[in-house]
């Protein structure tokens, strides 16, 4: 893994999206040890896979609360109403990633929980605040570092409603003030900060085919002006970061993309196939 890690070109941290042991594998000779030092392990999660507490706090629903209870959406009929219980379990998960060694671990706030309105303006949830300062000194105390996902596919079902999410412009402003509140709210416990995971699936799941949550079924006019909006939201919320939150440059932004491996059907030239 460590040897892929550096043929990809992976100068930050690479997480592993499940919480299991990685045992580091030598890299390939031209993989030199400084160039592994630079690749972080880690395990990772988000706050609708995990959370729980659905209604705790004051917490509004998001559009994974609203899909899960239409019938035949979630296979297995599960919800993000208890999840995994990371909101009243997370000093035992904590304790548990502390036992595996690990040192990274890559989770998401959820926008409802922190700002139940969503809108640009609103109000933080007090709770809210609590529970993920708590969380973030549980995870210092036992030597694991975050790396914060600000949207993981968990859109606010009040903005939803409001214009379609990220079909509409306003998403712009909205989520750049979440990504502001985050940053002054959290950063003195977060340097690690992704805007966006997946916007490919985010783009094509989500407000495409319908496969994900909200379920919306736009087929390409869906997906393109989802991309759109989701890269200005983007652009706004690093020029945020990076122009108020982090002066003394100790912090790093980015996005998660999704990607595939791809290997040749065949090692044969395209002369030699018949």
């Amino acid at each position: 893994m460590a040897g892929k890690a550096c043929a990809l070109g992976f100068a930050g941290w690479l997480l592993v999206s499940s919480l299991v042991v990685v045992q580091s594998l030598p890299g390939p000779p031209e993989c030199k040890a400084e160039t592994l030092q630079k690749v972080e392990f880690g395990v990772g999660s988000s706050a609708a896979q995990s959370e729980g507490g659905a209604a705790a706090g004051g917490r509004s629903p998001s559009v994974w609360d609203t899909f899960a209870k239409q019938p035949g959406k979630i296979q297995d009929g599960s919800s993000p109403a208890v999840a995994t219980d990371f909101f009243n379990k997370y000093k035992q998960d904590i304790a548990l990633m502390k036992s595996m060694g690990v040192k990274n671990f890559r989770m998401s706030i959820s926008w409802s929980r922190l700002l139940p309105q969503a809108v640009k303006g609103s109000s933080t949830s007090p709770e809210g605040v609590q529970f993920y300062r708590a969380v973030f000194k549980e995870l210092k105390d036992n030597g694991i570092e975050p790396a914060v996902t600000l949207y993981h596919w968990d859109m606010p079902q009040v903005l939803q409603d409001k214009y379609q999410g990220l079909l509409g412009r306003q998403f712009i402003d909205d989520f750049t003030y979440f990504a502001e509140v985050a940053f002054k709210t959290f950063g003195d416990q977060v340097r690690k900060w992704t805007t966006f995971n997946e916007p490919w699936v985010t783009c094509n799941l989500q407000y495409g085919n319908g496969d994900f949550a909200p379920g919306i079924t736009y087929g390409d006019s869906g997906k393109w002006k989802c991309g759109h909006y989701l890269l200005l939201a983007h652009a706004n919320a690093v020029r945020v970061f990076r122009q108020k939150y982090n002066t003394n440059k100790k912090g790093r932004i980015g996005m998660a993309l999704w990607s595939e491996w791809s290997e040749p059907w065949t090692d044969k030239l395209e002369g030699e196939m018949r």
